[in-house]
């Protein structure tokens, strides 16, 4: 997994108890709930986030498209369906 984040990307794993649903809801300065095992992450109160922007492909699933969603929500949704796609908790 990768996150791209001011002109770099960082390769994204769990590790120990950390979730790439938590490590994206630090980095968002968001609120997540893993649905992989129900914990929320929430950093809403970490200071110096700027914008969060998505950016994704034609042939990417329609509600991560939406624009109608707010964008923080559509995250939350793309990083569940990347923990939940992990083959294995060490992943």
């Amino acid at each position: 997994m990768a996150l791209y984040s001011f002109g770099r990307i960082k390769i994204v794993s769990r590790n120990g108890v950390k979730s790439a649903v938590a490590t994206a809801a630090y980095h968002a300065g968001t609120m997540f709930e893993n649905q992989y095992d129900g914990t929320t992450h929430d950093y809403r109160d970490k200071a110096n986030v700027g914008e969060t922007y998505i950016r994704m492909p034609d042939t990417a699933p329609a509600a991560w498209r939406d624009e109608s969603i707010p964008t923080k929500q559509r995250l939350g949704m793309i990083w569940n369906a990347v923990e939940m796609a992990s083959p294995a908790q060490n992943a």
